[in-house]
């Protein structure tokens, strides 16, 4: 028998159908990631295996947590030169003329870990989230000194070795060579540049971009022909003044000219570069940044070996219950980990990944072509014995 629906039912049933829309929808989004989580567990093959004396030691680096410090002072120094893998920060180098390299560090992901041997040990540092993001934005302002006289090229993509694109409504970013090539000192062979290494490859162009349009606005305003003072110290430490405009210096201001006195600028919010406040909350950081020790623990930054490492972020944190088992998994991987540091504790830290390692700390250290003996330390970039490299370990300026 045929229904007949009266006027009034058939508005009901359109509202009806627009609201399950979106539950449709959700549900198949939840069925993606669930997919897309299966595939993740299938893809790591490979876990990491505690250290047995003679297996690989991959050093994950997480940016900005010591680890340049705690590479260069420690494990760089207790392996021999010819058991040292190629430098691989700017991009993976598997050499192999070196079959038998018994460490690597890069600024990869665990990702990295299912094209290395079966039976790599694994260590690596962690940070506090907020220092660390902190860190983070005041080290790619930094790098911004270090491009300075860069001719920025416009039009290309934001997208540094990896598998996500971070440039979107970041607009387009300049690419890192762009920089290094108008530097006023070519960079020593070998030697790997800050911004050709992720995730600077993205954050240093970045800022330099929108550090140009900042000033090409600064620069479009009307110029007072009396000008400004900025305040400066001697080496000694004596303040004085001076004047960009009228290109004077002078140890004291008058009574007229003090209040021409530019505030001190505050390094986190100011008109030169994008505030700390606007940058937090910017696409480009929180694909970099946030959770970014969590992702690069999981293999799934977007720096990721895993092609789909950028679906499965989205799930992350889009879908709760996605978010809940992908932690519970860091937990569980960490706890596979010959050692597990924390920036706040540096020195327990070495000491600890010392014991895990077989590295004593008051023995020989190895650097460049050889073993080092004597107890009497040569210049450097830091000690060249343990025990030295843990006395001094404050004073060496944190890298990548």
């Amino acid at each position: 028998m045929a229904t007949v629906l009266s006027q009034s039912a058939v508005p009901l049933l359109l509202l009806a159908a627009a609201a399950l829309l979106p539950l449709l929808a959700g549900a198949d989004e939840a069925s993606t990631c669930q997919a897309v989580l299966k595939e993740f567990h299938t893809f790591n093959e490979k876990e990491a295996v505690p250290y047995g004396g003679d297996n690989m030691v991959y050093f994950l680096h997480v940016p900005r947590t010591a680890g340049r410090t705690f590479h260069s002072c420690l494990l760089k120094q207790g392996t021999p030169p010819s058991q040292r893998c190629p430098k691989s920060y700017d991009h993976l180098r598997i050499d192999v003329h070196v079959p038998a390299c018994r460490l690597l560090s890069s600024h990869d992901d665990f990702s990295v870990v299912q094209q290395l041997p079966p039976g790599t040990a694994v260590v690596t540092q962690l940070r506090e989230p907020l220092d660390r993001f902190l860190s983070a934005y005041e080290f790619a302002i930094e790098g911004l000194r270090r491009a300075q006289g860069a001719r920025a090229q416009q039009g290309l993509r934001g997208r540094g070795p990896g598998t996500g694109d971070v440039s979107g409504s970041v607009a387009a970013v300049v690419a890192a060579r762009q920089v290094n090539k108008t530097r006023k000192k070519p960079p020593k062979p070998g030697r790997t540049l800050t911004d050709e290494v992720w995730p600077w490859s993205h954050l240093v162009p970045f800022f330099l971009q929108d550090m140009r349009a900042r000033l090409d606005v600064l620069s479009s305003r009307p110029r007072d022909p009396a000008g400004h003072w900025v305040e400066y110290s001697t080496k000694e430490g004596r303040p004085y003044y001076y004047n960009k405009m009228r290109n004077v210096s002078r140890w004291e201001l008058t009574e007229a000219e003090k209040p021409r006195l530019l505030p001190p600028l505050n390094p986190y919010d100011n008109d030169l570069v994008m505030p700390l406040a606007e940058f937090v909350h910017h696409p480009i950081a929180k694909e970099l940044l946030h959770n970014g020790e969590a992702f690069q623990v999981l293999g799934l930054t977007n720096y990721s070996h895993w092609p789909k490492a950028e679906q499965l972020r989205h799930c992350a944190r889009s879908n709760p219950a996605v978010a809940d088992e992908l932690k519970a998994f860091a937990l569980q991987r960490l706890r596979t980990f010959s050692h597990v540091g924390t920036t706040d504790q540096l020195f327990p830290s070495v000491e600890s990944c010392a014991a895990s390692l077989g590295l004593p700390l008051d023995g020989h250290a190895y650097q460049g072509g050889g073993e080092v003996r004597g107890r009497r330390a040569a210049a450097g970039v830091c000690d060249r014995r343990f025990l030295c490299a843990r006395q001094h370990m404050n004073n060496v300026r944190f890298g990548f």
